[in-house]
């Protein structure tokens, strides 16, 4: 008769259930009860058990079950992952939530003294776990339409926006540094985005220009380059050629004017990239024409002209190569006959030889000595050899002593009294830091 009363007493409704166990176990104490009732059930009782709690999660359960977790964990049924999704949400909301107040973690006031100043790069950091949780269910949540209506650029715009608004107009908090996403949220913008785009059948080159004036009509955003390179690379032949047909088309017109305009932003790289593949006289044309704001464009462009024996375009393109990499102004001469090179390159360098520095010089030698231009052949080979060694005194004098005597001895004399002084200088400073 107890046993009886015992099993009256059990709760029917599920709800009850859930109230019951939470007031009475831990967490731990119900995985267990979990486990254990249904390790005890029966075929038949699992077979009810599937009838009763609907055929969504009964088709996950079964695979659950099922699976061989020493193999492949089980898949996630389809309400795991939209809770899955929604737990990273409800995180990167809180997130832009803490970065949007004034005093939150992602506002620094280094001294009381200073105006604090809000920091972009920490809300970036903060964001990567958590969109590297959402790449996983990311798939699964857009091709089974568990969140019809969402827009991930809508998403990282309302963001943007919400940070703004949250913290004071003198703050101006994406004007300096602007937020650019990591490589995770990136990857995921892309992701989404481009499977909303292949729904609406839009080209690739659609999609790219979506993505660009994206960061173009946001203030202060920027994507990933990386992951903007991965997705252009990934690409096949057909899609990489209407993505530079489209930029060539509209590259005087905005947003790709102005993307374009700046040598350093992830769309140059990306254009660059694929004119290197596909139309390489536009490639070196872009390169020749933007020697001034990157010189390390200048030497496709001085192999390529090398390669046609061009030798007398050569010349001018590697001291305009120079003269970039040592930051000379317009209208200001640099003479490698006249000037030490290391010297000049000292700070540039940090210390470490560049060695596409050392092809330049090569290059320009090689040309200089088939147009018959000796003694800027002769500069040109004293100057790769002394970006190498010139703290090897050794070496370093070595080198000049190879420079043919007496033909050029007024360029091997005021080299090297500049050389002897810039090491003097070195040593002297050296030694100081010592102490």
């Amino acid at each position: 008769m107890v046993k009886k009363q015992e099993m009256k007493s059990l709760p029917k409704n599920e709800g009850d259930i859930l109230n019951r166990l939470s007031a009475g176990l831990s967490e731990q104490e119900i995985r267990r009860v979990l486990a254990g009732a249904l390790n005890s059930l029966d075929r038949a009782g699992v077979d009810r058990l599937l009838k009763r709690v609907g055929h969504q999660t009964a088709t996950a359960l079964r695979r659950v079950l099922h699976a061989d977790s020493s193999k492949r964990p089980p898949v996630p049924g389809k309400a795991k992952v939209k809770e899955e999704w929604e737990k990273a949400w409800d995180d990167w909301n809180s997130l832009i939530a803490e970065a949007s107040h004034e005093e939150g973690q992602c506002v620094i006031q280094e001294h009381h003294w200073e105006e604090p100043y809000f920091d972009p790069g920490s809300v970036t950091l903060a964001l990567e776990p958590i969109a590297a949780r959402m790449k996983k269910v990311l798939p699964r949540v857009f091709e089974e339409n568990m969140d019809p209506d969402f827009s991930f650029a809508e998403a990282v715009r309302n963001s943007m926006e919400e940070i703004e608004s949250g913290l004071p107009d003198w703050m101006d908090p994406f004007v300096n540094e602007g937020f650019v996403l990591g490589p995770e949220a990136t990857a995921c913008l892309i992701d989404w985005e481009w499977r909303s785009a292949r729904r609406r059948s839009m080209t690739t080159f659609q999609f790219v220009d979506q993505l660009c004036r994206l960061e173009a009509s946001t203030q202060g955003l920027g994507l990933d380059e990386k992951a903007l390179a991965r997705f252009v690379g990934g690409l096949n032949a057909e899609a990489k050629k209407d993505i530079l047909k489209g930029i060539q088309a509209r590259r005087d017109q905005e947003p790709w004017k102005q993307a374009l305009d700046q040598t350093y932003s992830s769309w140059f790289q990306i254009y660059k990239r694929l004119c290197r593949g596909q139309d390489r006289p536009a490639y070196l044309e872009d390169c020749r024409a933007r020697i001034g704001q990157d010189w390390t464009l200048a030497l496709p462009v001085a192999k390529d002209l090398e390669r046609r024996k061009k030798h007398a375009e050569v010349l001018p393109v590697c001291a305009a190569a120079l003269r970039s990499f040592l930051g000379v102004r317009e209208g200001e001469k640099w003479d490698l006959r006249e000037e030490l090179l290391v010297e000049s390159a000292g700070y540039r360098l940090n210390g470490r030889l560049d060695a596409r520095l050392g092809d330049l010089l090569e290059i320009w030698g090689r040309s200089s000595r088939a147009l018959g231009e000796e003694e800027i052949a002769t500069a040109a080979r004293l100057h790769s050899e002394l970006l190498e060694n010139w703290k090897n005194w050794d070496k370093a004098i070595a080198a000049f002593r190879r420079v043919p005597q007496p033909r050029f001895a007024p360029l091997r004399e005021r080299l090297f009294a500049q050389w002897r002084e810039f090491v003097a200088e070195r040593s002297v400073a050296g030694a100081g830091e010592d102490t």
